[in-house]
């Protein structure tokens, strides 16, 4: 026999009187006995195409997927990053844990900017190279940008 859920609106609607920070808070609630079972536990797959949105619309946690995120251009990015005149990876993540991040500039450049697509791991050096891991190649590579 097929679960019934509750539509979509009502099933969000419970889900974000919970309060919960994250999807994974979600995912460790939806295992216990607390979850109605006419609340999916899965409601990324049961609401497809039926309202689902993204994991933040569905917590209202103010989380935004990348994907829908809108980001400053690659140039606007890399000019951006330049200026902080960091010399490492690590200071980087560490900067970008600061609390002084924007939230127009990716904490993960590599998965927003076609430029940077197939990279790994982003350091800028100077004003007009960065330094940056491939996923296939452990070799630190220097890309002229």
């Amino acid at each position: 026999m097929k679960e019934q859920f509750r539509d979509f609106k009502e099933a969000r609607e419970f889900a974000r009187s919970l309060g919960l920070k994250n999807y994974q808070e979600w995912r460790e609630y939806a295992q216990t006995n607390n979850k109605p079972k006419d609340i999916p536990s899965a409601p990324n797959t049961v609401y497809k195409n039926k309202g689902w949105i993204s994991s933040g619309d569905w917590l209202a946690n103010g989380v935004v997927a990348y994907k829908y995120k809108t980001w400053k251009t690659f140039e606007e990015a890399k000019h951006f990053a330049i200026s902080l005149k960091l010399q490492s990876f690590e200071e980087w993540k560490k900067y970008c844990k600061s609390g002084s991040h924007p939230e127009d500039i990716s904490r993960a450049p590599w998965k927003v900017y076609k430029e940077l697509k197939n990279k790994k791991r982003i350091i800028k050096r100077n004003n007009s190279t960065i330094i940056s891991k491939t996923k296939t190649n452990e070799e630190i590579e220097l890309v002229s940008l």
